[in-house]
């Protein structure tokens, strides 16, 4: 739904039905080629069959019946429209149903508002990886305990980038390294620096499909790259 707006501040109305026609088809239309919608939408229609069922069934008390009968047999005196005090009477009457109502859609609301924030968590938290796209996180080593690294991968495992974050900035004569390893065998994969904020990108080199590969980790070594692991290890991963 690139170039449109979102419908999400009419979708609680739209799940109780009450929105105008003219809101109603614009909502509709929105949500037959919006999947974000039409799952936000979901989550309000939970919480209203849930408050639906929310209030317990109870029998009335035997009494009721002929206390009504009573009331219906007994006939009540046609009260004056023009009475001021019949009037007040209405009037409070009406009152106490648009708040009782009120009450409940704004009960709703507010569920529903709990949930369009839990999936907006949810995507925020868990961002969604193309099907394409194979991650393997990396975490910090030793001194790296804050840095956090992934490598994103083609499902097949031919190709390969690494992202860092949290690592130190290097001087000029340092380089990270790449190693990949399996079988007891150690690979260079390439190096790489970081910005002064400690986040960098590199793709990854290899002879092989990265899949063939059990894990990786990244090393401090001098500019240039090293034949062997000689330095510190920043990151390390199973792949």
């Amino acid at each position: 739904m690139e170039g449109k707006e979102h419908v999400s501040d009419l979708l609680p109305a739209y799940a109780l039905d009450i929105l105008d026609e003219a809101e109603t088809i614009q909502v509709s239309q929105h949500l037959a080629d919006c999947q974000l919608c039409q799952a936000e939408l979901q989550g309000y229609q939970q919480v209203s069959q849930q408050l639906s069922m929310a209030v317990t069934e109870s029998q009335p008390p035997e009494s009721l019946k002929w206390r009504l009968l009573e009331r219906i047999q007994t006939p009540a005196t046609q009260a004056d429209p023009q009475d001021p005090t019949t009037q007040r009477g209405w009037l409070s009457s009406l009152s106490m149903v648009g708040l009782r109502a009120w009450a409940v859609v704004s009960l709703l609301l507010v569920a529903a508002l709990l949930v369009s924030n839990l999936l907006l968590w949810q995507q925020i938290s868990q961002p969604q990886v193309n099907d394409s796209l194979r991650v393997v996180n990396l975490t910090g080593e030793g001194l790296f305990s804050e840095a956090r690294g992934i490598i994103t991968m083609s499902v097949d495992g031919e190709r390969g980038t690494l992202v860092v974050d949290g690592l130190r900035h290097l001087e000029s004569k340092f380089v990270y390294q790449i190693w990949l390893f399996r079988d007891g065998e150690i690979s260079s994969g390439g190096t790489f620096t970081v910005y002064e904020g400690g986040y960098g990108h590199a793709r990854v080199d290899s002879d092989q499909p990265l899949a063939n590969y059990e894990g990786l980790m990244v090393t401090i070594e001098v500019e240039g790259g090293s034949p062997t692991p000689s330095g510190a290890v920043a990151l390390a991963g199973d792949l």
